[in-house]
This record gives structure tokens, C-alpha cells and sequence, in this order.
């Protein structure tokens, strides 16, 4: 499930970052270098508060994952012999 989430989000903005370089000319040909400029800081800006927004989970998984674990081998019997 993790993985399906990044896949769709890194080819969803290869998507709309392919179109970025032709709406980047375009702004430079009406306003000049300063409008790049503030579509990039601006990109930078809402990457930065998403990163910031994002909750971290790992531990919190990998401990309750772990104790899944734990508690799914203890209902089975122990055998004397190895295989």
C-alpha cells in the first residue's frame, strides 16, 4: 500500500512537472526573469509545508508490527526436531 501511494505520487507530478518548463518560457516572455523565479520559490514553498505536514508513522507501524508477529508464532506448538 505504501508503495502504490509514492508511485502514484512520484509519476502524478512527472505529469505535471513535464508541462512546467513550456509554462516557465512562457511566463519569461510576459514578465521576464522574475516570473520563473517566483513559480520555482513558490514550488519550493509548498513542498516545504507538505514536507512539514507530513506525519512520521515508521515506529509506531514497525513496533505494533512487530508484536503481530510475536503473538501469531506463539499459537503454534514447538517441535522438538529441526528440519
Amino acid at each position: 500500500m505504501r508503495s502504490s501511494g509514492i508511485s502514484l505520487g512520484y509519476n502524478g507530478t512527472s505529469l505535471i512537472a513535464g508541462f512546467l518548463p513550456f509554462i516557465a518560457t512562457a511566463v519569461y516572455g510576459a514578465v521576464g526573469w522574475i516570473g520563473p523565479a517566483l513559480i520555482f520559490m513558490s514550488l519550493g514553498v509548498v513542498s516545504t509545508v507538505c514536507g512539514l505536514m507530513t506525519r512520521e508513522t515508521a515506529p509506531a507501524r514497525l513496533h505494533r508490527a512487530g508484536e503481530a508477529m510475536r503473538t501469531s508464532y506463539a499459537d503454534e506448538p514447538v517441535t522438538s526436531h529441526a528440519i
